[in-house]
Parts: C-alpha cells; sequence; structure tokens
C-alpha cells in the first residue's frame, strides 16, 4: 500500500508560538512528504512529474494556510492549506471542471480534503496536524488521510504528465462503503479493440467474484474482517495506475494495464477470503 505519510520528529516548537506560525513553519511542511516515500518509476516522464506532483504538496506547494483548530491542553494544533494544482489541468488537456469531478470520483468524501472550484478554477485544499510528543523531544506531523493524499499525488501526477483524453467520471452508491462493494473508478478512454472490451468483462466478473464471496462470509466472520476489507478497497487502486505509468504511456494501454491489475487484485482477494470462510 502506498502511503504518504509524515515523518516523526520534527523540532519541537514552543509552546507559546502562534498556531498560525505552526501551521505555516517551514519545518512542519518539509516533514509533511518525506523524501523516502517515492515508488520506484522505470517510466522516467512519469518520475518527473511524479516529483513535481510531491513538490505541490509539500513545503513548495502549500500556500493559504489556515489554523483549524487548536488544543491549548495538548497543544494539538489543526491546519489546512491549498495544493498548487495551477496549470494541472491544462496539461492534462481537460477543463478545470473536469479536473474536479476526476478528482471527487477518485479521492471519495474524505473529510480530509476539500476539492472544488474558485473563481472558475480548481482548488484542492488538505488537512493535516501538528501533535507534539509527550517527552517534549519532537512533533507528530501528518496527515489526516494519508491514503487519499496518496490518490491526489498520483492524479497530480497523472494531470502534469501530459494531454488525457477526457474521462468519463462516476460517482460511489451511496452506502457502498457499507456493501463493500469495490466500484470501477473513472479510467482513461476506451478504444474499440476487443481486447480491450474482453478485459472490462474479465474485470467485471472478478468484481461480481469478490462481491459473492464476501456475502457468503458468515456475518461475525464479516463484522470481524471487516476493517481489513475496506482498507484493501481503499488500497488497490492506486499500485494499478502506478504499474500502468510504469508500463506505457499509450492512454487505451495505460487502461487495460490498469484493469489486468485490478482484476488479478480481486481473484487473489477472492482466494483469500474462500480460504477463511467458516474460520473465527
Amino acid at each position: 500500500m502506498l502511503l504518504v505519510v509524515a515523518t516523526a520528529g520534527c523540532k519541537m516548537l514552543s509552546a507559546s508560538n502562534n498556531p498560525g506560525d505552526t501551521c505555516s513553519a517551514p519545518s512542519i511542511l518539509k516533514d509533511l512528504v518525506g523524501p523516502d516515500k517515492d515508488p520506484e518509476f522505470n517510466n522516467p516522464e512519469f518520475a518527473k512529474s511524479w516529483a513535481e506532483a510531491k513538490k505541490r504538496i509539500g513545503v513548495d506547494g502549500l500556500s493559504k494556510i489556515l489554523v483549524e483548530s487548536f488544543d491549548p491542553q495538548t497543544k494539538r494544533v489543526e491546519c489546512s492549506a491549498s495544493v498548487n494544482v495551477a496549470d494541472a489541468p491544462e496539461s492534462a488537456g481537460i477543463s478545470e471542471d473536469m479536473a474536479r469531478e476526476i478528482l471527487k470520483a477518485n479521492l471519495g468524501s474524505s473529510q480530509a480534503i476539500e476539492i472544488g472550484l474558485v473563481g472558475g478554477k480548481l482548488n484542492v485544499r488538505v488537512r493535516y496536524h501538528i501533535s507534539p510528543l509527550a517527552d517534549g523531544s519532537g512533533s507528530l506531523v501528518g496527515f489526516d488521510d494519508p491514503e487519499v493524499i496518496g490518490k491526489l499525488l498520483f492524479h497530480l501526477a497523472l494531470f502534469l504528465n501530459g494531454p488525457l483524453e477526457k474521462h468519463e467520471s462516476s460517482e460511489t452508491p451511496d452506502g457502498a462503503a457499507e456493501d463493500l462493494q469495490s466500484t470501477p473508478e473513472p479510467l482513461p478512454p476506451a478504444s474499440d479493440s476487443a481486447t480491450l472490451d474482453q478485459v472490462k468483462e474479465e474485470y467485471a466478473a472478478a468484481e461480481e467474484a469478490l462481491n459473492s464471496t464476501w456475502s457468503a462470509l458468515p456475518a461475525e466472520q464479516r463484522g470481524q474482517l471487516l476493517t481489513e476489507q475496506r482498507e484493501w478497497i481503499s488500497s488497490k487502486g492506486l499500485p494499478c495506475r502506478i504499474e500502468a505509468a510504469n508500463t506505457t504511456n499509450d492512454r487505451p494501454s495505460f487502461e487495460m494495464v490498469e484493469l489486468k491489475c485490478q482484476t488479478r487484485m480481486d481473484r487473489e482477494r477472492t482466494e483469500e477470503l474462500q480460504s477463511l470462510m467458516g474460520q473465527t
């Protein structure tokens, strides 16, 4: 699972400091995206776009920083900031509104991120927090939802990597998280090739088999596995996009690689759940 997580142990800030200064301190912003979290890319162009996207979510790209809350007893500060998404939709060859819809469909409804339009331009705000350690040796710094930040990082890199044809946006049905149905995410445009159609059919069949296997588990066992299954669903998309980005720059080929990867992961998870069936 790829996560963009903050590092621990940044320099402790004085309790008397203004919370606003704490949120915008360069040492804090630098710790938000650690240097050792990059996946390996064999696609140089995408690796370059990834590095640029990472800068925009870190110390060099966050702006309009606000204090959302401050606990005077624990000194915990909740902050929010705007991500530098300027020219990203233009680089991708899509409208600001389309970029917003793609991000909203893929990043979900996490309270740790706000996606909208301001003055007709894409606007993305993220939330993070700073919590002093009990022994006074430093602070823990982190995004409120590292997983969704990982997804944002990938999509921003994808936008910066070059023109995309228009995506078809989709919305996750209400209650999908509770039903644990891993709804296919918006994908690059489909080609007319029979091979791509076959890959789509295989993916749909793998999704159906996975959901059927989950539903067949005893209720007690589903309850025990609920957190694990939700984490699996939320984490499976990003590795497949990275695999596709490492394989090709061609849009239809990208779609095929991503779908094949997700089909493979669905089948592996189905086998895991089948092996656990009836165990308590």
